[in-house]
């Protein structure tokens, strides 16, 4: 570097780097994906791990996996311990941007870079996983590095940058499926960069990358033949990129303004090499293939596309947007690198409140207001907990000795939980949910325990406090709840048999209806059997303006019998935020559908509307 200044700037980056990674480290709770692949440590043998942790349970190559499966031998399910290995790779990441872009362009543009991935919660989130991400991200840019120290010889490349270079290869490829992809890209980009004189060495350092791989491709083979990655997500949309844009610079005007105006002020022609652009083409076509290709195969195959996937290819564009600022004086690129720093991070922590929904997560929170309400009402109060795994829950539930919550996952049958309800004589009860557990779950909970004491949401995550009201035939519903239709009927109620296989239809436009705030629609039913029913349906459907249809769901039995004499309740919701916001404004359709042409009576019908809450899907959208 070329003068104090600059070896400043630097020190100053690194060091708020750190600190908003390590931050209090040991207060992030672990996400679903870290608890799924805490799970898959606990194997006999290394073979076990292999085959059961990764080929038949993961979509994701064996690198982090195996790395766990170690590590936690030496740090238990600690989670400071674990997490703390991938911050450390996502702040030495951030010198790693810094030295590319001081190779490839000059220091200017590596300190403006670095700092700005200091700071954004992209870069933060992801580093603070222990998942595949930041290792993946360092390999990448640790191969970029000494492909950058190989660009700049003037000689022959000397044998342990190459080395240095296949290993990081190699290692990016174990990581995950999108470094591996970039990797290639890296690698065959690395043709247009050395010189011809390295063509072969460069060249046997591709074949030592790929036999370093090798041992990789029965697992790689296996996870492709059994469906490929991906498929629980939906399709992307067209303005997935905008979406991504706005999200990397935390949704902040100010702070995208700040990126775009230091490109403009410093913006120098003199920077139009042909060497340089050489280099901004190859940046962008990594970051844009890697795009195409995943929002490609999220079309045509299965849906794949998400912001993580850019995450290892999103610094080389960051590169090249910064690439045609000129090289400024020493303390001009500490006050430039302390203005990104400054606003950055106001930026984190305020606009996106990182800390406070990243610290505070429904898995471990919901026991901590679990053991509040238990010390409360003690012995009157019951609890349940629906999430991805039961473990996933119950390693919080535990460590608040909380023994007797019902422990549920996504794939339980309601109906044991209806039992649960409908089996205990406590008047208050507690009910968590994560993950996007289906809403029927805490409306079933809700149309038992109808008075809502206390309701509080985390992202992906929800705790409701729940007590008996004295009319057992009343909804109560939040302030912030929309009563779209509330109809009660006489002890006779609406008869339904053989005769009537459809009925009691209700119907709206959407677009006239739903209010802009508005996130999900509920329809519940409370009925009472006249003989044995068991398939009767609740319907919520939309329907474009053509009469096709968009969406069609049913709240069912699940497999309960219900006897005669017996009440039961039927519950359909349906989550703009969670599938496709179009039907909002559809035709929406709600009815009874007696499938099994049973005889039952209907007593009250509830639809209601609720709003959006922005902390559910906090950590990728905007909160304020």
């Amino acid at each position: 570097m070329r003068n104090h200044s600059n070896k400043v700037a630097l020190l100053l980056i690194l060091f708020i780097a750190a600190l908003l990674r390590l931050w209090a480290l040991w207060q992030i709770p672990f996400m679903h994906d870290e608890f799924s692949a805490l799970f898959r440590t606990r194997f006999d043998s290394f073979n076990q791990l292999i085959s059961e942790g990764v080929m038949r349970n993961d979509s994701h190559p064996a690198g982090v996996q195996v790395f766990l499966y170690y590590w936690v031998k030496l740090t238990a399910f600690n989670e400071f311990w674990v997490k703390l290995p991938f911050a450390l790779l996502g702040v030495f990441s951030v010198w790693l941007i810094f030295a590319i872009g001081r190779n490839w362009f000059n220091e200017t543009v590596g300190l403006i870079s670095a700092a700005f991935a200091a700071t954004m919660q992209f870069f933060v989130f992801y580093s603070q996983l222990a998942r595949p991400y930041a290792p993946g991200m360092f390999f990448v840019l640790f191969a970029v590095f000494w492909l950058s120290v190989m660009q700049v010889c003037d000689q022959k490349v000397k044998n342990k940058h190459l080395l240095l270079y296949s290993v990081s290869l190699a290692m990016a490829a174990y990581m995950h499926y999108f470094s591996m992809m970039l990797a290639g890209l890296i690698f065959l980009s690395g043709f247009f960069i050395v010189e011809n004189q390295n063509f072969k060495k460069y060249f046997l350092s591709g074949l030592l990358a790929l036999l370093l791989y090798a041992p990789h491709f029965p697992i790689f083979w296996f996870q492709i033949k059994a469906g490929g990655i991906g498929g629980w997500l939906g399709a992307p949309e067209p303005d997935f990129l905008l979406d991504f844009f706005a999200y990397t610079f935390h949704f902040s005007l100010i702070f995208g303004l700040t990126a775009l105006m230091i490109a403009a002020v410093f913006f120098n022609r003199n920077e139009l090499t042909l060497l340089k652009n050489k280099r901004r083409l190859i940046g962008f076509l990594w970051f844009g293939l890697s795009f195409l290709i995943a929002y490609f195969y999220s079309v045509y195959r299965t849906p794949i596309l998400q912001f993580s996937t850019l995450y290892f290819s999103f610094p080389f564009l960051m590169l090249v947007f910064f690439s045609f600022t000129k090289p400024l004086k020493g303390w001009q690129n500490l006050l430039m690198a302390a203005i990104v720093l400054i606003i950055g991070s106001f930026t984190l922590i305020g606009k996106r409140s990182h800390y406070d929904l990243m610290y505070h997560q429904g898995y471990d929170q919901a026991a901590l207001l679990m053991a509040e309400d238990k010390a409360e009402f003690g012995k009157n109060i019951a609890f349940a907990a629906i999430g991805g795994s039961a473990e996933m829950f119950g390693f919080y539930m535990d460590k608040q000795q909380l023994a007797d919550v019902k422990l549920m996952n996504l794939r339980s049958n309601p109906s044991e939980f209806w039992d649960f309800l409908d089996n205990t004589d406590r008047e208050y009860f507690g009910i968590a949910w994560a993950d996007y557990a289906p809403y029927e779950w805490i409306e079933s909970a809700r149309s038992r325990f109808e008075i809502v004491l206390n309701h509080k949401s985390w992202f992906n995550s929800e705790y409701y406090l729940l007590k008996r009201a004295s009319d057992r035939g009343k909804w109560l519903l939040l302030a912030e709840e929309r009563t779209l239709l509330d109809e009660g009927f006489d002890k006779s109620g609406i008869s339904f048999d053989k005769d009537n296989v459809y009925g009691m239809l209700w119907e709206a436009a959407g677009d006239t209806l739903m209010q802009a705030t508005d996130n999900m629609i509920v329809t519940s039913l409370l009925a009472m059997a006249v003989d044995t029913v068991r398939a009767v349906r609740l319907v919520l459907e939309f329907k474009a303006d053509d009469g096709s249809q968009l969406h069609w769901m049913a709240g069912n039995l699940h497999g309960k019998v219900v006897l005669p004499g017996e009440h039961f309740w039927l519950h359909a919701a349906y989550r703009f935020d969670a599938g496709s916001e179009n039907v909002k404004t559809a035709l929406m359709r709600s009815y009874v559908w007696n499938q099994g042409n049973e005889r039952f009576m209907v007593q009250r019908r509830l639809i209601y509307s609720r709003p959006h809450d922005p902390i559910l899907l906090g950590l990728y959208a905007a909160v304020k």
